[in-house]
C-alpha cells in the first residue's frame, strides 16, 4: 500500500544530521548588520544543532535580528516554534520570565556589590554576576529517573542497585560538573538518600531504624555510605569534583592538523575519566602501542601491563588505542588466526556490488517505535554508503562551519556552547536580551530542492536517499522534504 505524506522522514537517520549542519552553516553572517560592523555592537549567536540563542544588549536589535533569521529560513522551507521560542532578560524580569535555559542549564545574572561583581573583557566592573546552573527541569526529570529506578529494584540486592544507579549518577554529574553545581548536587543526594532509605525499608518492614541503617550503611572516609561487605558502594553526585571547561579556540577543527592542540585538549575535557586524564598527561597524548597522538573522536582503552588487573597502580597502566589494545592482546597471547578459504554463498555477487554504484536506489527506512519515538533504521548497505560519503563531507562542513555552532561537530560539545554564552555575557556590552529559539523541524521540513543546490556532493546520489521514504507498519512513505533520518552522517548537515 502506498500513502502519501506531507512531513519529513522519522528522527534518528543516517545522513541528515551532516545535511542539516552544512545547511545552516552561515547563520551567523546573516544576522550581521551589513552597515557599520565594525563600530556596531552585532548579535551574538550560540547554536547547538537546532536549538539557539541569541544575545544583544538592545531590544529592538535583537527583534530585527529575529526577522532576518526568520526570513533566511524560509528559503528553505524552515520555521522558528512559537511554542520554544521566546524573548527573555537574563537580569530583570520581562513578561514574567527572567534568564533562559538551554540545553538543560539555566543561565541568569544577579545584581552585586563591587566585591562579588563580574567583569568585562576589558577589567570593568559590570555590577552584576553571572550564574549558570542545572535547570529546575533537569533536576526533576534526573530526581523521577532515579526514583522509577529504585522502585524497579525494590525487590533486587543491594548491589545490583549499586551496580543500576552508579551510571545515571555518574553520568549526569559529569554532564553538570562545569557549572555551579555544588549545592544541586547536595540537594540530589538527599533524595537518593531518602529514596534508598525507602527501598531499605520496604525490604525489612519489621526491623528497627538503627538495624536497617547498620546493615546498608558503612563508616567509609569518615562517613555514612550505601555499600556492600565486599566493598561495593554507591558514588554520590558530590564526589564529582567541578572542573570549569576550557571552550574550543575559535574555529579550530580537528582536522587542521593541529593533532599536539587536541591530544592535549583531550586531557582537560570534563567527561574525561581522571584516570585517564592522567595517563594522557604521562604519555604526552600519545599511544604506548603505535606512538600516534590521540585524537578527539579515538576509542581509548586502559591496559594493565602485568595483565595484574587488580593492580591500577598508575605505574601498572597505560592507554592505548582500541584496535592497538586488540593487537597487543593478540600478539602476547600468541594468538594464530587460521585463513580459511573464502567461499561465496549462491547469488552472492548481488550482495557484493560496489556499494558507491550511484544507480542503485536508495532502499527505503524502517521505522520501528522505541521507548518515545519513531526510530529510522537504514539497511547495512545504505549505512556504509553514508558512512564513506560522511568521510569526504565532514571535514567540508568543518571548513564552512560557523565559529558558534557545536552541535554534532568533532571535537565540539554542549559544555562549550553553554561557555561560550557565559563568555558573551560578559563583553563590554553585556548582552542582557535573549532570543531563545527552536527550528520547528528542522530535519524534517528542510527542502530537498535546496539541499540538491548547496550540498557539494553528487546530486543523483543525495536525490535518491532523500526520495528513499520510509517502511511503517509495511507501507511505504514518501518523503517529499526533510533528510534522510537513521544513521550516521544525519547530524551534521543542519
Amino acid at each position: 500500500m502506498f500513502a502519501p505524506t506531507e512531513a519529513g522522514t522519522p528522527q534518528g537517520g543516517t545522513i541528515s544530521p551532516l545535511l542539516a549542519n552544512i545547511a545552516l552553516h552561515g547563520m551567523e553572517e546573516v544576522l550581521q548588520s551589513k552597515r557599520n560592523r565594525k563600530h556596531q555592537e552585532q548579535p551574538i549567536l550560540v547554536r547547538y544543532a537546532d536549538d539557539l540563542v541569541l544575545l544583544h544588549s538592545d531590544l529592538e536589535k535583537l527583534q530585527q535580528a529575529e526577522q532576518r533569521l526568520v526570513e533566511w529560513l524560509a528559503e528553505m522551507g524552515l520555521s522558528m516554534n512559537p511554542k520554544k521560542t521566546r524573548i527573555t532578560h537574563t537580569l530583570t524580569p520581562y513578561e514574567g520570565n527572567v534568564g533562559f535555559d538551554f540545553l538543560g542549564f539555566a543561565v541568569r545574572q544577579f545584581p552585586v556589590g563591587k566585591t562579588h561583581t563580574g567583569k568585562n573583557t576589558y577589567g570593568k566592573p559590570l555590577g552584576f554576576k553571572t550564574i549558570i546552573k542545572p535547570s529546575k527541569e533537569a533536576i526533576r526529570r534526573h530526581i523521577l529517573t532515579l526514583n522509577q529506578r529504585v522502585k524497579k529494584l525494590r525487590s533486587a540486592p543491594q548491589w545490583k542497585v549499586i551496580k543500576e544507579l552508579n551510571p545515571i549518577i555518574w553520568g549526569w554529574s559529569n554532564y553538570y560538573r562545569t557549572v555551579v553545581s555544588s549545592d544541586i548536587f547536595s540537594a540530589c543526594d538527599r533524595h537518593v538518600w531518602f529514596q534508598l532509605q525507602s527501598w531499605a525499608r520496604r525490604r525489612h518492614s519489621r526491623k528497627k531504624r538503627s538495624w536497617i541503617d547498620t546493615k546498608y550503611w558503612k563508616q567509609v572516609d569518615g562517613r555514612d555510605t550505601f555499600c556492600t561487605p565486599m566493598g561495593a558502594k554507591l558514588r554520590l553526585h558530590r564526589d564529582t569534583a567541578i572542573q570549569r571547561h576550557e571552550k574550543v579556540r575559535g574555529t579550530t577543527s580537528p582536522y587542521d592538523g593541529n593533532l599536539l592542540y587536541w591530544s592535549q585538549r583531550l586531557k582537560t575535557h570534563p567527561l574525561m575519566h581522571a584516570r585517564r586524564a592522567k595517563l594522557l598527561q604521562k604519555q604526552q597524548g600519545k599511544c604506548r602501542w603505535c606512538g600516534l597522538t590521540f585524537r578527539d573522536e579515538d576509542m581509548l582503552e586502559v591496559d594493565h601491563i602485568d595483565h595484574n588487573h587488580s593492580n591500577d597502580r598508575l605505574s601498572n597502566l597505560m592507554l592505548l588505542h582500541l584496535h592497538c589494545h586488540d593487537e597487543r592482546h593478540s600478539k602476547l597471547t600468541k594468538t594464530i588466526i587460521q585463513m580459511r578459504p573464502y567461499t561465496e554463498e549462491p547469488g552472492a555477487e548481488q550482495f557484493a556490488c560496489p556499494v558507491l554504484d550511484w544507480r542503485r536506489r536508495g532502499r527505503p527506512l524502517r521505522r520501528p517505535y522505541g521507548k518515545k519515538r519513531p526510530l529510522g533504521i537504514p539497511c547495512m548497505r545504505c549505512r556504509a554508503m553514508q558512512a564513506l560519503y560522511l568521510l569526504a563531507l565532514d571535514p567540508v562542513a568543518e571548513t564552512t562551519a560557523d565559529p558558534n555552532s557545536y552541535g554534532f561537530r568533532p571535537g565540539r560539545s554542549t559544555a562549550d556552547a553553554i561557555e561560550q554564552c557565559f563568555i558573551a555575557l560578559g563583553k563590554q556590552f553585556s548582552p542582557q536580551w535573549i532570543l531563545e529559539g527552536d527550528i520547528k523541524g528542522c530535519f524534517d521540513a528542510i527542502s530537498h530542492e535546496w539541499l540538491l543546490t548547496h550540498i557539494p556532493m553528487e546530486k543523483a546520489i543525495l536525490k535518491k536517499w532523500l526520495k528513499a521514504g520510509y517502511m511503517e507498519q509495511h507501507v511505504l512513505h514518501p518523503t517529499e522534504e526533510g533528510t534522510p533520518q537513521g544513521g550516521i552522517s544525519a547530524l551534521r548537515s543542519a
